[in-house]
């Protein structure tokens, strides 16, 4: 009996790594793993219950104290809980066991690795890959690429010479290109932190992500992080951090999303859902009121549109017959009761559909530019 083409292409193609998207589960995304809070997971994967996919490169960028390590220490946490084994690359020497004990990490599952340079992060995660197999589930961790240095940069240091080291990119690229595929084919993710620098030239202050074209085009997603102080009155309670999408081959590009992350609680789960709900009218803050309004499905009766004082007093009465919740209760971020309800009454959709590629039906300005340059997208 003759072979199908299929058959044929497959043994001609000499892979053994290749096979057919509709078989099952080849080429699935096995696991999706929590950033720790719905909003980010939503900016990552389109779904806020997903998160990082495996086997994917995911870097985490932006300046100091911007919640890159503590994004990516969010993650090793849900992966463990996953069974997750992780391999730590540390390029800083920032971490012992008290620091990343204190996170509730399972220390006995984590691979401490102090690294110092690019040739020898490729070494050992071509050995760790090696080594796995698409049973294991591993999770790879570079903190941080912005770090590395390389061989030659070490060598000239220590032979006193001030050259510029022109290899380091070259070597990072090498890296993404010898251990990306092979990652990916075993269901490995892999989260690298970054720094970023300002972009020379330019006159708006932009920043350009450190590492070259090798880390920008391996990723599958890039989060630029920046931080502003969360106060309560005079007292900084913790940080209002914002996060754009700057590349996303998963979910919508260019998205721009806040979270809170407080110094006595960590990470606010729902934090940056109150936004835009209230964008989107799910929830409605009448002036000087201390309780929300929870408007299911964001319509607003026609009656009580307009300027005209019926349609005033008629959007004056409906709101009375909305269930309320307190303004504490939506903006801290953190009631797993209110907030879960709220997403199963159906804003957990609205989130996909914000964030989904192609046209949304709940479309948002998410990128803080112009509303023309969006249409260009």
């Amino acid at each position: 009996m003759a072979k199908s083409m299929r058959d044929r292409m497959l043994a001609a193609s000499k892979n053994p790594a290749a096979g057919f998207l509709d078989d099952g589960d080849y080429g699935k995304i096995r696991d999706h793993i929590d950033l720790g809070a719905v909003i980010l997971n939503a900016q990552v994967s389109a779904d806020p219950r997903k998160g990082i996919p495996s086997g994917r490169v995911i870097q985490m960028a932006g300046p100091e104290s911007s919640g890159k390590t503590f994004l990516c220490l969010e993650a090793v946490k849900a992966a463990q809980n996953m069974g997750y084994f992780i391999i730590y690359y540390d390029t800083e020497a920032a971490n012992d066991a008290e620091s990343l004990g204190s996170r509730g990490l399972d220390l006995s599952q984590l691979l401490y690795s102090p690294i110092a340079t690019v040739e020898e992060l490729t070494t050992s995660i071509l050995n760790v890959l090696n080594e796995t197999t698409d049973k294991d589930r591993i999770m790879i961790v570079i903190d941080s690429l912005g770090n590395l240095s390389s061989t030659k940069e070490l060598e000239d240091s220590t032979d006193g010479k001030a050259t510029r080291d022109m290899t380091r990119a070259q070597k990072l690229k090498a890296l993404f290109r010898t251990v990306t595929v092979k990652a990916g084919t075993l269901n490995v993710p892999i989260m690298a932190v970054n720094h970023v620098y300002a972009s020379i030239g330019s006159y708006f202050g932009g920043t350009t992500v450190a590492g070259g074209s090798g880390p920008a085009y391996a990723n599958s997603c890039t989060l630029e992080l920046t931080k502003a102080q969360d106060k309560k009155g005079d007292q900084i309670i913790g940080g209002i951090f914002t996060s754009k999408a700057t590349k996303n081959r998963l979910a919508r590009e260019k998205t721009k999303v806040k979270f809170k992350i407080s110094f006595e609680h960590g990470i606010a789960r729902y934090s940056g859902l109150a936004e835009m709900a209230s964008e989107l009218g799910w929830l409605i803050l009448p002036d000087r009121a201390r309780t929300y309004r929870v408007n299911k499905g964001g319509v607003i009766p026609k009656e009580c549109q307009g300027r005209s004082n019926e349609a005033k007093v008629a959007y004056k009465e409906w709101l009375e017959t909305l269930p309320t919740v307190s303004k504490d209760v939506v903006e801290e971020g953190r009631d797993e009761v209110f907030w879960e309800g709220f997403l199963d009454d159906g804003f957990e959709d609205v989130l996909k559909d914000t964030f989904k590629f192609g046209a949304a039906e709940h479309f948002l300005n998410l990128t803080g530019e112009a509303t023309e340059d969006l249409d260009e997208d």
